[in-house]
């Protein structure tokens, strides 16, 4: 079975950031996005993809 982990925390509203803070606090995950209009628009989705 796969492991969970749950981590809550604030970041700026930038997808740099929190692409940023993906990578340090789940180094060996695999993110998935999907598109969404927001705030941030495509930006978040392509910086979480790549």
């Amino acid at each position: 079975m796969n492991q969970l982990e749950v981590k809550r925390w604030t970041t700026a509203a930038s997808p740099e950031k929190l692409g940023q803070q993906l990578r340090q606090f789940f180094p060996e995950a695999e993110v998935y996005s999907a598109y969404e209009a927001g705030f941030s628009g495509f930006g978040l989705h392509r910086e979480l993809g790549g």
